[in-house]
């Protein structure tokens, strides 16, 4: 009785085992019968499928031509190898193409892929090349048909480039700063590489960041009534804090390596702090009653060699004589200035 009862609960497993391998097969074989393609022509046979003559995922991969990390700007290579399912190379031919998209995980970007069959007997290895300009992680997908190869997507990151002095700009772009003499302000600067990818490549060379002043009016570099430190800010960014110890109107010129940056040229006006009343106490007064007078002075014409300057010929006009003609030259208007807080931008 035990006897029987094991020799059906056997023949049992032996039908299940078989029932499931015929449909594992039957599904690889439909598998393979789908994804081959039309366009496989003979090759599209049960009998390449018995030999394992068709493309497997697991059986291709992909080299990689750099060392990561690796930066934006480089003109970047890989290679795809494509095998057969027995091992053998699977050669690419003009009815089989090979698809790569390499797209931006955050942005909307599309990188271009240009593809080559290298000239080898096998003909298995494409070589894909492209450049890249906006740093951050990339998504690599590699495919024949409705197949990824390989390990395919691929995901890669790209850092941005070294700092360049001409993209590296002031956060908030001025032309003339206002100062309390003796109050520290600070600025924020956002370094940036050659394709304005912010960069962080120069958070420990804080030397390399320099500014200079001169006063107007006086030649040469005003030393000495200035202060200023540079640190590490959140985002990639640079501060600068700055302090000056003198009063005065100057022209300052931030750089970074020896140049200056995009918007490094500014103005200061450094107040005293009964002038930063006084200002204060102008600004917040409705209206426009609060101005002060100056004097507008017209362009100067060139001076000529061999000819003296010229005299006023009355209150109105003066002449100077240039070649044989005689020009008039208008005497100082008076303007006025007005003070408001809408073009006034105070920073103590």
């Amino acid at each position: 009785m035990f006897y029987i009862i094991g020799s059906v609960t056997g023949l049992m497993c032996v039908f299940l085992i078989t029932i499931k391998f015929l449909c594992e097969l039957s599904s690889r074989v439909l598998t393979f019968w789908h994804h081959e393609g039309r366009e496989r022509g003979t090759e599209r046979t049960i009998y390449n499928y018995v030999r394992g003559k068709y493309l497997e995922p697991r059986s291709c991969y992909v080299s990689w031509d750099w060392n990561e990390p690796c930066e934006v700007g480089h003109s970047m290579s890989f290679r795809v190898h494509l095998f057969y399912r027995n091992g053998h190379p699977y050669p690419l031919s003009s009815t089989v193409s090979l698809r790569v998209r390499m797209t931006h995980t955050e942005l909307a970007l599309e990188v271009p892929v240009t593809l080559e069959v290298l000239p080898d007997p096998a003909r298995n290895v494409v070589k894909g090349a492209f450049t890249v300009r906006k740093s951050g992680r990339y998504q690599i997908s590699i495919s024949i048909g409705r197949l990824n190869v390989g390990h395919s997507p691929y995901c890669k990151l790209f850092h941005p480039g070294v700092v360049v002095p001409a993209k590296t700009q002031i956060v908030s772009h001025f032309s003339t700063l206002v100062l309390t003499c003796g109050q520290q302000h600070t600025l924020q600067i956002a370094p940036c590489d050659q394709y304005s990818n912010p960069t962080g490549d120069n958070l420990q060379d804080h030397e390399n960041y320099t500014l200079s002043l001169s006063e107007l009016g006086v030649v040469g570099m005003a030393d000495g009534c200035c202060q200023f430190t540079v640190c590490n800010g959140s985002q990639n960014r640079v501060l600068l804090h700055l302090i000056l110890l003198q009063t005065g109107c100057f022209q300052a010129t931030l750089r970074y390596l020896g140049q200056p940056i995009s918007n490094g040229n500014f103005n200061i006006i450094v107040l005293s702090e009964s002038e930063k009343a006084a200002v204060d106490n102008n600004v917040s007064r409705s209206g426009v009653g609060v101005f002060f007078e100056g004097y507008l002075y017209p362009p100067s014409p060139p001076n000529v060699p061999g000819q003296q300057s010229s005299s006023p010929v009355n209150d109105e006009c003066e002449v100077s004589p240039i070649g044989l003609s005689f020009e008039k030259m208008k005497k100082p208007k008076k303007v006025y200035f007005y003070v408001s807080p809408k073009v006034s931008g105070w920073a103590v």
